[in-house]
């Protein structure tokens, strides 16, 4: 009896350890046994929402709005169709009308009852599900289509004929489902990997009954892999694409752990990845007192709704990361652009899960956030109340070579009197520049050294408010860190190291950046010029004022006011030389930039020697 205890006592481990083992494989057939609607928001939370809108007088205009624009789309003339972009490259614009349409329109019909949204969600279904395909090539096509149709199929089942059903969940199958094993965004830490695992995990919780081996597999290596996709936010919330990026990026990875969150009570740990539960107080940072963003990257300047921050302001209880977005709902600014609007039913969905606060917006914050990662930057603002003496400065480290990275390292922007004074002239539209680079079989998306991507103006250093060592472009592998973060009432800023940016060019780059007491903004940059040549310099800062070169400087007007920038050296023999470029590149792609100028001076630092050059941004005060 006793030889047996050994052996009962490890059948027994071993039993324990599989039921252990069992426990923690999650149940995908969850999804099966949930009825519709699965996605975003189930029946119990549409009641909640109602009486948010009976009650918050802001939730009750996102929802005026939201009706109001499905009722544009039920009438528009414009229908669904199979036509690629000018490049060639995409069914995107396609792909998001549908998300727009079907999104808005499900949204009117679950609220109101009304035939006419469903009607239109039949017709724009079986219009997509007609296609030949959902354009796999470029899959975010793919993914924004197979949300679209998910979340069509899921809101509106009790309503749409059996039909109409299954055609829906073929054609989830049939077009992404079946056709996203060996997608090249499974295994990258990019945006792709966000909206098109979003569309995928959406396709496979609304199709489960009809399909779920496939549906299960996809959900597995759904999470697994956006697992990889979450590093992107580490360790301080950062993230590395840019402003507009994160709109578009973190707004489907919101989207998707909502979905796992209502099927599964559970995202898997993703949201628990560094740094991604700041990620929402990063982008309050990013839009500076002008009320335009830091566009660092591919990216422009203009605000945009950002609506996973109603995902945010929901899971950590902070109403004030809605401060944006309320304003934007107020001021009549949440529906006017197009390519962000299809997402705006998310933000009602959000506002049914909690109480959202009829607080005022501009709330005091701390004035310095900064953060590591990839692109580590460091974003103050001065105040929060939209006063004409708050001021914001912006700065980045990083490298070109990350995804949508421009040669921009060591740039900055900074806002005065309600005024951008230092701006970034954003990115370039993509279709025109792929077409115009297919004549000559060169890729826009090569971010290697040598790559025509770098002759676009707007990609290159010379269009950013950085250092230019003669002609040269700035080192691809090179990567530039912040350190030395001060965060006083004398003085906030940092100090970027440039070298691995110079690399053979310098011998070393650092520059720093502070916002002063005195309203002053200085950027000095310390350099060392190679022991065997001279290095000739360029400062150079895009400005939308109107610059003239003055005895004391150059003078900047814009909106009533006006800056001088000055410079000195703290070598004698090394002068700066004033100097007001043109902002406008010199080939067939390039786009205009009116409006636009590029001010700062050149110098030549003697061979092998070190020189500090000080630049001061202060309002002129006639003497």
């Amino acid at each position: 009896m006793k030889k047996l205890i050994p052996i009962f006592l490890a059948l027994f481990i071993g039993l324990t350890v599989s039921a252990r083992s069992a426990s923690c494989i999650p149940d995908w057939g969850k999804a099966m046994d949930a009825s519709h609607p699965r996605l975003l928001m189930n029946d119990t939370e549409k009641k909640n929402l109602r009486r948010q809108i009976r009650r918050n007088k802001d939730i009750a205009l996102l929802h005026k709005s939201i009706i109001s624009h499905a009722d544009e789309c039920v009438t528009d003339t414009v229908r669904l169709s199979y036509r690629l972009d000018a490049s060639g490259v995409r069914l995107l614009e396609q792909s998001r009308y549908a998300l727009e349409r079907i999104f808005f329109c499900a949204y009117a019909w679950r609220m109101s009852g009304k035939d006419k949204y469903l009607s239109q969600v039949r017709e724009d279904i079986l219009t997509v599900c007609a296609f030949p395909d959902w354009h796999t090539k470029h899959f975010l096509d793919t993914g924004e289509m197979a949300l679209a149709v998910a979340i069509g199929l899921d809101w509106c089942y009790a309503a749409l004929p059996p039909a109409v059903r299954d055609e829906a969940a073929a054609a989830l199958e049939r077009f992404a489902l079946s056709r996203y094993k060996g997608q090249w965004f499974t295994t990258r830490v990019t945006n792709w990997n966000q909206v098109c695992y979003c569309g995928l995990v959406a396709a496979a919780v609304a199709a489960y009954e009809w399909y779920p081996q496939v549906s299960r597999e996809l959900l597995e290596t759904a999470v697994a892999d956006n697992r990889k996709a979450m590093k992107m936010y580490g360790p301080d919330g950062i993230y590395p694409e840019g402003y507009i990026y994160w709109s578009y990026g973190t707004g489907f990875e919101t989207m998707l752990l909502e979905m796992l969150n209502g099927v599964y009570a559970t995202d898997f740990g993703l949201s628990d990845a560094p740094g991604f539960m700041r990620t929402g107080t990063f982008m309050k940072y990013m839009m500076g007192t002008s009320g335009k963003c830091f566009s660092y990257s591919d990216s422009d300047e203009e605000q945009v709704p950002l609506y996973a921050m109603w995902w945010f302001a929901a899971r950590l209880s902070r109403p004030e990361l809605l401060d944006g977005e309320i304003a934007l709902l107020r001021e009549g600014k949440y529906f006017e652009d197009r390519d962000w609007m299809r997402f705006a039913p998310f933000a009602a969905c959000m506002a049914s899960k909690f109480a959202v606060s009829r607080r005022k917006t501009g709330t005091d914050g701390e004035k310095l956030f900064s953060g590591n990662g990839p692109v580590p930057v460091v974003l103050i603002r001065t105040g929060w109340k939209g006063l004409p003496e708050e001021r914001y400065l912006a700065f980045k480290g990083g490298s070109a070579s990350d995804n949508h990275g421009h040669m921009d390292a060591g740039s900055f922007v900074y806002d005065a009197f309600g005024l951008r004074w230092a701006c970034d002239l954003g990115t370039q539209p993509y279709a025109d520049v792929e077409k115009a680079f297919q004549k000559h079989k060169k890729s826009f998306w090569s971010m290697k050294q040598e790559s025509w991507r770098w002759k676009v103006f707007r990609m290159g250093n010379t269009a950013h408010n950085t250092l230019t060592v003669g002609s040269m472009q700035h080192c691809v592998g090179g990567r530039a860190t912040i350190s030395d973060i001060m965060d006083t009432d004398a003085a906030r800023g940092g100090v970027i190291d440039l070298s691995e940016v110079f690399q053979g060019q310098l011998s070393s780059a650092r520059r720093k950046i502070l916002l002063l007491d005195n309203d002053s903004l200085l950027v000095a940059d310390t350099v060392r010029a190679l022991p065997e040549s001279p290095a000739d310099i360029q400062w150079r800062m895009v400005t939308d004022a109107s610059p003239r070169i003055t005895e004391e400087g150059i003078l900047l007007e814009q909106g009533g006011y006006r800056m001088l920038l000055s410079a000195s050296s703290d070598d004698p023999a090394v002068t700066p030389e004033y100097k007001i470029w043109p902002a406008a590149g010199s080939e067939e792609w390039d786009v205009p930039n009116p409006g636009k100028s590029i001010v700062g001076y050149s110098v030549r630092i003697p061979s092998g020697q070190s020189c500090t050059i000080s630049v001061y941004l202060n309002k002129y005060v006639l003497k």
